[in-house]
């Protein structure tokens, strides 16, 4: 007994230890993530704040949350400011997420330029992340505005803000903004932010270690209160983008519209990998010059890049409405107008891989020059192509291999629409110019079955003129198609239905389908003796033919369908489409005369024979 008193102890201890040992890693995680606080209001909220450890993640419910001037008083000691901070965050590894739709804001106006008060929120701890949130940042009566919505200052790094839209302040004359974000550090280890929505920009030119990388981001500086704003002193400093020397760009969108100086604010400090949306139509001083950055797409949503009135000649000579000089640069809908103060609409100079796409080339008031130049560079172009020349214009596109191969290639999908306004209108579309001998021929390749070009004695591409058939209309029967009235140009396989030669169709189209037969039954009729009958048959009225069979596969004539009277052997055909309910001609009575007359006849012949044969035997 005492034996086994002494197992089960030992038991009990091994299952204890047991016990112990599967809790270890469960505390561990704990201690590793860390402690969660619950926050449901503004004071909770204020209260983490103040009372901020490592390691600490907030979820904050849905809901408004205003720290108006709850945290300054707390002493959060970043970059030798012991406090006065509005929205202070020194603890590291700190988390801040959303649970639902949540609005962080501060409804406290510190009016200074003092570093404390000039956030909504700073950071000054590292491993921060702000996810699932909007923030609106306070007003400050000494910016008249929201200065910067968040700074990371003194030894700060690997911020991250992932989910977050930085709503814009709108003052009394429309204008709007959200707020700058500032990485005002040296070292900002791996900084990310991530589907960031801001009516502002981004600053990040203090970082010389580390990567500031920006995922999905999109500034939208239309109605902006610094769109256009230049100062004697700095110029044009307060621009949109992402400034800095360690940024790295997978997505990043600038929303523009005319209220911005486009070249100085926007085309100058652009960012390789940046995206224009364009948001209204565009009026720009001096050339659009896109030039080794490369990566960029500007966004046109249908909308015009034109010269302005006091358009200027830039500080490199050039006086085209566009110039690409930079390789994966993308126009999507958008047109191009020049004016009398441009020479090319588009010049594409050492370029590869630029993509047109549904891009409008407008040269006709141009003072000289072409919609398009392609100088040792790789051009392609889809969807629809509209190019406009005028009497100015050389011709729609020069192809040059001055400066490189050069090549215009049309995607599958292309289409075109060259619009000659010349008073020459000679139609040239390309003009091949094999100006280097040392580099390639240029060349055109079309993919596109929407696009035909010949070739004239020069060598330049034209776009095909149509020397179209006219083709009659030919109704449909019941088992040959017809076709309705339409045009053919044998030179290159297209067909129209109008004599303009404007509205394009397929062979298809052409064609009006037979309209089968209209096939009506008739019922089976059995033959009398006085009259014919008729077979079950299905005849069509519409072509006159008639069937054997319902499926109307066998068809036969309407003779086949008679079935002749029993009293007679020859019977008359019936009507087209009716079987006949009695003889044309004759009568039955006469018929019986004339057989009892036969029979009568033949008793008699034989009755003249026996009576020979009998005599000559006498």
């Amino acid at each position: 007994m005492k034996n086994k008193t002494k197992k089960y102890k030992l038991l009990s201890l091994f299952v204890a230890m047991a016990m112990v040992f599967c809790m270890i890693p469960a505390v561990a995680l704990a201690a590793e993530e860390g402690e969660v606080v619950k926050i449901t209001n503004s004071q909770e909220l204020i209260d983490a704040i103040n009372n901020q450890k490592d390691n600490q993640t907030w979820e904050l419910a849905a809901g408004t949350y205003d720290v108006a001037d709850g945290c300054l008083e707390h002493v959060a000691n970043m970059n030798g400011v012991e406090k006065g901070f509005v929205f202070p965050i020194h603890a590291n590894n700190i988390t801040i997420k959303g649970m639902g739709d949540v609005t962080i804001t501060s409804e406290y106006d510190s009016n200074t330029g003092n570093w404390a008060g000039q956030n909504f929120i700073t950071v000054g701890g590292s491993n921060v992340t702000i996810e699932d949130v909007k923030l609106k940042g306070n007003y400050n009566s000494y910016y008249e505005g929201c200065n910067k919505v968040l700074e990371l200052i003194g030894n700060g790094k690997n911020l991250a803000l992932r989910n977050v839209e930085c709503l814009a302040l709108t003052k009394a004359d429309g204008t709007q903004n959200s707020g700058s974000i500032y990485i005002n550090v040296a070292d900002a280890g791996n900084t990310v932010l991530e589907n960031v929505t801001l009516y502002s920009w981004i600053n990040a030119r203090a970082v010389t270690a580390g990567t500031v990388t920006a995922n999905n981001v999109v500034q939208d500086f239309t109605k902006n209160e610094y769109a256009g704003y230049s100062d004697p002193t700095y110029g044009y400093a307060w621009a949109p983008g992402i400034t800095g020397n360690n940024v790295v760009l997978n997505g990043f969108t600038i929303k523009v519209d005319n209220k911005t100086e486009f070249v100085k604010q926007i085309m100058d400090k652009l960012q390789p990998g940046t995206t224009i949306e364009l948001m209204s139509d565009i009026e720009v001083s001096e050339e659009v010059y896109i030039n080794g950055i490369d990566n960029v797409t500007i966004n046109g949503n249908g909308h015009t890049i034109t010269a302005a009135d006091d358009f200027k000649m830039n500080t490199a000579g050039q006086i085209q409405l566009m110039k690409i000089q930079a390789d994966n640069v993308t126009l999507n809908d958008v047109n191009l107008v020049a004016t009398a103060a441009n020479k090319h609409t588009l010049d594409v100079w050492g370029s590869q891989n630029v993509q047109l796409n549904n891009v409008t080339l407008n040269h006709e008031n141009a003072q000289s020059g072409a919609p398009l130049v392609v100088n040792g560079s790789d051009v392609t172009v889809s969807g629809n192509f509209s190019v406009v020349t005028g009497d100015n214009s050389w011709y729609g596109v020069n192809l040059d291999n001055k400066n490189g191969n050069a090549s215009l290639t049309f995607a599958e999908d292309a289409t075109l629409t060259f619009t000659d306004n010349s008073s020459t209108a000679d139609k040239i579309f390309v003009v091949p110019e094999a100006s280097n001998p040392n580099n390639d021929a240029p060349t055109v390749e079309n993919n596109s079955e929407n696009i035909q070009l010949d070739t004239d004695e020069n060598g330049n591409l034209v776009v095909h003129t149509h020397q179209a058939e006219h083709v009659q209309a030919k109704a449909a029967t019941c088992t040959e198609d017809g076709n309705i009235e339409y045009w053919y140009c044998p030179a290159c396989g297209s067909y129209f239905s109008d004599a303009a030669l404007t509205t394009e169709i397929t062979l298809a189209d052409t064609v009006v389908k037979a309209v089968g037969h209209q096939a009506e039954k008739v019922e089976a009729k059995p033959a009398t003796e006085t009259e014919a009958g008729n077979i079950e048959y299905w005849y069509c009225a519409a072509c006159g033919k008639y069937f054997k069979d319902e499926a109307l596969t066998q068809e036969i004539t309407l003779e086949d369908t008679v079935i002749a009277a029993l009293g007679n052997a020859s019977q008359q055909t019936p009507s087209q489409g009716q079987q006949m309910d009695s003889p044309q001609t004759g009568d039955s009575g006469n018929t019986i005369v004339w057989i009892a007359v036969a029979v009568l006849a033949a008793g008699a012949m034989v009755g003249t024979v026996l009576f020979a044969r009998k005599r000559k035997a006498e």
